[in-house]
């Protein structure tokens, strides 16, 4: 899943051309250093599961569970939750 998701961003980041995209894709997060682990798969696969009990370590952060959005603005990606 993880090179599939980094095709798709950079096949985004070229076609953005300074345009903002967004998508909203059925993934968990988590914040970690600085940047996002996203964990993709079907439903019951623990997605939820893993992103909650990485959030419980102090250096990650919790930002989804069900569905987020993939902002690429400037040529770069961003993951945010739904609700910001």
């Amino acid at each position: 899943f993880l090179r599939i998701f980094r095709l798709i961003v950079t096949v985004l980041e070229h076609q953005s051309a300074g345009n903002i995209i967004e998508h909203v894709i059925h993934a968990s997060a988590v914040s970690y250093n600085g940047g996002c682990l996203l964990f993709l798969g079907p439903s019951g696969a623990g997605k939820s599961t893993t992103a909650c009990r990485l959030s419980l370590c102090s250096d990650f952060s919790f930002i989804e569970d069900d569905r987020g959005v993939i902002s690429i603005r400037n040529q770069k990606a961003y993951f945010t939750n739904r609700n910001n």
